[in-house]
């Protein structure tokens, strides 16, 4: 790990709870020395619990938990990104969607 990754986790204390987590996490997962799936795993559940619309955060624990082979746990999380893939991109055509005309001619 790169001395500029690990100033980084130092200063984690110093971002939004979300971004912290997601740093911690990353940290714990790529670390050569101090890597601990558990405390990766803690802590990407925490930023999924600050923000449940976190893509990196439902993300990462999909493939934890599959990579663990813990697959309810994953698919739960697969589901979620899925609604909330279809939430985030079908959100901007509904609020366009009285503007359209309503016969093609």
């Amino acid at each position: 790990m790169t001395g500029q990754r690990i100033i980084v986790y130092l200063y984690a204390d110093k971002v939004p709870d979300r971004e912290k987590f997601l740093i911690q996490a990353y940290y714990y997962e790529n670390h050569s020395k101090f890597a601990d799936r558990g405390k990766a795993l803690a802590a990407y559940r925490a930023a999924y619990a600050v923000d449940s619309m976190s893509v990196t955060a439902q993300n990462q624990l999909l493939l934890n938990y599959s990579q663990t082979r813990q697959y309810d746990s994953a698919m739960k999380y697969a589901l979620r990104e899925a609604i909330g893939q279809t939430l985030r991109y079908s959100a901007p055509f509904s609020a366009i969607g009285p503007l359209l005309p309503t016969k093609v001619s």
